[in-house]
């Protein structure tokens, strides 16, 4: 099954583009980093991890197809990870149940589709769940080196890092009335992550000058491209529902009728496995707050580091209400012996791979009916790039155009002409020194420019998202006696 996963994420990642554009925003980064490897501000109001090991796989030659390959062989190790964790030990039902979960996981559309993309998502849940296997395991100093791992790779680890702390001082006060003993051992994984995150933090206030800067402008641009500031303005039914939209409407969209289940594995998943289940919360607080707080975007990809939680909750709770129907008068009556083969759990099971089959399917040709378009008006553009004056720079924002030119990465300038002061004469003056320079830019963005330059070409418009791509050619004045 895994396989046949595997096959289609390879085929559509040969014949569709990442259709994340954040995605180009990182590599763009690493390449970036390559050139000014001190310069912090390059990571925005990202952690800095996954910039650093896409640079290295850069220098090694690696392009953003070899980065998307790569995600998918580490997508595919997470339901993998995930069955040797639940199946540690010799327990009734681990077996079956530790195989359950891990296809739940497997068979996830919002998984497989972020297997595809060059974002950290999966490199940051294989993260999380070996933590949670190592730390099961005793190995504390090992865990504490994948959770500060996902510390520098997603801000959902700092969570799962206070969180924890929280939960093992409970913990400690409570044995300590007990008098029981108290494992102090395990808080050897609370010390390298809080350096980690400590360092950054102090390395970014020294660098911006602003303590937690790059936090704060995470929420004002969530609330400049959402239009608000908090769910809160907008009613008690607004609150409510973004209250439960990633611990519940999410899964919902993904899982179908199968989310009823959850509920039922909450019990046995937190007595069996409490740090995939404090980690999971971690992240589901975390999240959802944010999105209240509106500072996050609300999108659907936020929800991949629960899907290994919530694929071990269903599982727990089809074991669960098998159990409890299979004790009903009607799976009882042995006079039926048809009945035999159709127990409590395989029917239970039926019903969920088929829903799964179900939302799977349709979700995969829903992304490759939306998304099977590409990115024509950029692709037309990187051709005309490449048919200009080799050497000359480019103003460019536009993470997707470059990456799709191909062409050198140090022949393009990254200032961000939306905010920029004066911009008009910084290109003009820019132009008479290299003769000429060229810009890419949108319809929208166009104004910007203050009339500066000639259009040279015009892509035609996506018919999907009506955006075209203009590139414009700024010309230098010619200086008395050059000639």
């Amino acid at each position: 099954m895994i396989a046949g996963i595997i096959v289609w994420q390879v085929i559509y990642v040969i014949q569709i583009p990442d259709m994340d554009t954040d995605a180009y925003e990182h590599f763009i980064i690493a390449r970036q980093i390559l050139l000014a490897p001190k310069d912090l501000n390059l990571h925005w109001v990202w952690l800095p991890l996954y910039h650093y090991i896409t640079a290295v796989a850069i220098l090694l030659g690696a392009n953003l197809t070899v980065i998307r390959f790569a995600n998918i062989f580490l997508c595919s190790l997470i339901p993998v990870i995930l069955f040797f964790y639940l199946n540690k030990k010799p327990k009734e039902n681990t077996l079956f149940k530790a195989l359950l979960a891990s296809l739940i996981c497997a068979l996830s559309p919002i998984g497989i589709f972020m297997g595809t993309t060059a974002q950290p998502e999966s490199l940051f849940v294989l993260s999380v769940i070996l933590f949670c296997f190592l730390f099961e395991k005793e190995k504390y100093f090992i865990a504490s080196v994948f959770l500060a791992i996902a510390c520098m790779l997603r801000y959902e680890a700092w969570a799962i890092l206070i969180i924890f702390t929280i939960y093992n001082l409970f913990i400690f006060v409570r044995n300590k009335k007990l008098k029981n003993a108290f494992n102090y051992k395990q808080l050897i994984i609370l010390i390298l992550p809080a350096i980690v995150i400590s360092a950054w933090i102090l390395l970014r206030w020294k660098n911006d000058g602003k303590f937690l800067s790059f936090l704060f402008d995470t929420k004002v641009f969530a609330n400049d491209t959402l239009k608000e500031e908090s769910s809160f303005s907008g009613g008690i039914m607004k609150f409510l529902n973004d209250l439960f939209f990633y611990p519940v409407w999410i899964p919902i969209l993904f899982m179908g009728i199968n989310y009823v289940v959850v509920p039922f594995g909450l019990l046995k998943t937190w007595r069996e496995n409490k740090i995939l289940v404090i980690s999971g919360f971690s992240i589901l607080i975390f999240i959802t707050l944010s999105w209240i707080l509106k500072s996050n975007l609300g999108l659907n990809r936020h929800f991949v580091s629960l899907i290994p939680v919530y694929a071990v909750l269903m599982a727990n709770g089809v074991l669960f209400l098998a159990s409890f129907f299979q004790n009903q008068i009607f799976f009882r009556l042995t006079e039926f012996r048809f009945l035999k083969f159709f127990t409590a759990t395989r029917i239970l099971i039926i019903i969920l791979f088929i829903t799964s089959a179900f939302y799977l399917s349709m979700w995969l040709s829903i992304w490759r009916n939306t998304f099977g378009i590409g990115y024509p008006e950029r692709e037309e553009a990187a051709v005309y790039l490449n048919s200009l004056n080799p050497g000359k720079t480019i103003y460019c924002n536009d993470a997707i155009v470059e990456i799709f030119s191909n062409l050198d990465y140090k022949r393009f300038n990254h200032i961000w002409m939306d905010t920029t002061p004066n911009l008009s004469e910084l290109l003009r003056e820019e132009a008479n020194k290299e003769g000429e320079l060229y810009v890419v830019t949108s319809e929208d963005k166009i104004k910007n420019l203050n009339g500066t330059g000639k259009i040279v070409f015009e892509s035609r418009v996506n018919p999907k998202t009506k955006f075209r791509v203009l590139i414009i050619k700024v010309t230098g004045e010619r200086k008395p006696g050059s000639d």
